[in-house]
């Protein structure tokens, strides 16, 4: 029997319709079968935000698809969280203008058609809405340039490029002689306007003219204490005056440090003879001996200082009040003091264990007798409520060695180094000093009591 035609129709008609209903999710791109099924539009995507004032965002985000058969979105419902603001338009981006400045913001997205409204997108990216703040950056006596840095939001500052001969950049303060409060990179939050001042200091192994030990910077330090036993010095080899100072401390050693807080033991040359005693010295504070040393009881028996006692002694400031203590531990005896925290307050961004030869001692130029050697023992440092080694165990804070090469009335062993650190041991908290004057620089000649030089 002869097919009709009417039947092949129908069947070819059966036959399309089955295979459509089998390929068609295939043919619909991956956006539109997010769309619901039934009808509505699919979730937004990608969408972001960006903070355009203190009180205004921006938020975008990406067409979505048509729904399921070509049923199309009419709008899109943009909503901040928290607060649950709205803005409704038919295009992919909203302004919000009454936000809170200061406020963390996310926004999600919807969209809407006759058939309904799709779920909420994905959160965008936090915004703050807030008013720009500018950071500016100076050199505190250094070369070069840096354009001030304006942002609304916690953004990294700008690396430093700034350039200081023989000297290390450590950071940046809020003032030319604080201490670091942000390290290079490191995020600000730009809630306020802010000038930051470079942080400089020496290099590990520098000389210097008066100092030899050890210095640790890169912290706001409320102590400092050492051990030491007092060496025996020989004034055969010294130009008179001679004088060395050894000594725990804190400040006198970041750029632009105006005061030093310091406790220790003395010994000096004087009319040939040798002479030890203890002091301390809140070195730029006038309000204590104008700023110099104080020698309580000098060369008397209360605190009596001779070779070979032990020695030990601590820098401590707590509740705006520095403790200086110091004691023998041979002869048993102990002085401490008590001292009112100056205005403007000191950094106290550098800790120190040092031997010294100071500069001047009654108007006169001063040389380093020979000590031998010294070692400090104990060394520590408070850093953030912490006692720690002098030497970081984790590298928080910096630890530099400092060799003297000497403040004496001969130029020509200006270059020379006097006395000069050992390396820290394994504790982390010992070192030792030696005396290094003992063969003349230059063509010197020691004679017996005077290195003569041959003139420049």
């Amino acid at each position: 029997m002869k097919n009709s035609p009417v039947l092949s129709n129908f069947r070819v008609a059966t036959i399309l319709l089955l295979a459509l209903a089998i390929v068609s999710p295939f043919l619909i791109s991956s956006e539109a079968s997010a769309a619901s099924k039934d009808g509505r539009p699919s979730i937004p995507r990608n969408v972001a935000a960006i903070a355009v004032s203190s009180t205004t965002a921006t938020v975008s985000w990406r067409a979505t698809p048509t729904g399921w058969y070509g049923v199309g979105r009419t709008s899109y419902i943009a909503i901040s969280h928290p607060a649950t603001r709205r803005c409704v338009t038919v295009a992919t981006r909203c302004t919000f203008s009454d936000l809170v400045s200061g406020t963390s913001y996310t926004f999600t997205v919807s969209a809407r058609n006759n058939m309904g409204i799709s779920p909420q997108s994905a959160p965008s990216t936090v915004v703050i809405p807030a008013v720009l703040q500018t950071v500016t950056f100076n050199a505190n006596g250094a070369s070069g340039s840096m354009p001030p840095e304006t942002e609304r939001a916690p953004t990294a500052l700008t690396e430093n490029s700034f350039t200081n001969s023989g000297y290390v950049f450590m950071g940046w303060s809020t003032s030319p002689s604080g201490v670091v409060s942000l390290a290079n990179g490191d995020t600000y939050s730009f809630s306020s306007s802010l000038n930051l001042f470079a942080v400089w200091s020496p290099p590990s192994g520098t000389n210097h003219p008066t100092w030899s030990g050890y210095v640790d910077t890169g912290a706001t330090f409320s102590s400092v204490s050492g051990t030491w036993t007092v060496p025996t010095v020989s004034c055969t080899k010294a130009t008179p005056p001679a004088a060395a100072y050894t000594w725990v401390g804190l400040d006198g050693w970041v750029t632009g440090a105006t005061t030093v807080e310091q406790i220790g033991t003395a010994s000096q040359c004087i009319s040939g003879q040798e002479n030890y005693y203890m002091w301390y010295e809140m070195y730029g504070d006038s309000a204590v001996n104008n700023g110099d040393p104080v020698t309580p009881d000098y060369a008397a028996p209360t605190y009596a200082v001779a070779p070979g006692d032990v020695i030990s002694a601590s820098v401590v400031l707590a509740n705006g009040v520095f403790t200086l203590a110091i004691s023998n531990k041979t002869l048993g005896w102990a002085f401490s003091i008590n001292i009112t925290d100056t205005s403007p307050a000191p950094p106290v961004n550098s800790a120190e264990w040092i031997y010294e030869n100071p500069p001047l001692v009654g108007g006169s130029a001063v040389s380093i007798p020979d000590f031998g050697s010294l070692t400090f023992t104990n060394g520590t440092v408070g850093v953030a409520g912490v006692t720690s080694p002098l030497k970081s165990p984790n590298g928080s804070y910096a630890t530099s060695h400092i060799n003297l090469v000497g403040a004496t009335p001969s130029s020509a062993i200006g270059s020379q180094i006097l006395a000069s650190p050992g390396a820290v041991d394994t504790t982390g908290t010992s070192f030792t000093e030696t005396w290094q004057a003992g063969q003349a620089p230059n063509g010197c000649v020691w004679t017996t009591t005077v290195q003569s030089c041959p003139s420049a």
